[in-house]
């Protein structure tokens, strides 16, 4: 699995779709027991809006998000089970999310927010946060669990310190 957040449209959504295929036709045929799903969660203004009203979340979702329209959430998922395909299917997770956040951001639809429960083991999760946010988990974590029972109980995963 894998994560990526842009600003909603038909056009960013299409590119992304056309990313999608041409990357994945040329080795339908070659992999085994192979299955991708390309998952679009759309994050609606009010879903962002009754979110900060609810008293917040640690996301970069300031009124600028809300301001510039809705979101969407993009979700790669596949599964394989030929060992010696992993690597030409990470490196294809890699480049779809390379290249439509590249587009995304060359059309000022970029969003920096990774939902964490999709994200890859190399992406930098709390990274999209934003600092302020970070920390403020950080402090609650602290507050909490002062001896990072939690951090330590939860094998792998990410972590807030």
């Amino acid at each position: 699995m894998a994560t990526a957040t842009f600003k909603t449209s038909a056009e960013t959504i299409s590119h992304l779709i056309d990313i999608w295929y041409s990357e994945l036709d040329p080795i339908f045929p070659t992999t085994t027991n192979f299955t991708a799903m390309l998952n679009l969660q759309p994050l609606s203004v009010k879903m962002l809006q009754h979110s900060k009203e609810s008293g917040g979340n640690p996301f970069p979702f300031t009124s600028s998000s809300t301001d510039n329209g809705p979101l969407t959430l993009m979700n790669i998922i596949m599964s394989w089970s030929d060992p010696k395909d992993d690597h030409n299917i990470t490196t294809i997770v890699d480049r779809v999310l390379e290249r439509q956040m590249e587009y995304a951001k060359s059309v000022d639809m970029y969003h920096p927010w990774l939902y964490q429960n999709y994200a890859s083991e190399k992406q930098d999760v709390f990274g999209s946060y934003g600092e302020e946010n970070v920390e403020r988990l950080r402090m609650v974590a602290r507050q909490v669990d002062p001896d990072g029972l939690f951090q330590r109980l939860q094998p792998g995963y990410f972590k807030l310190f």
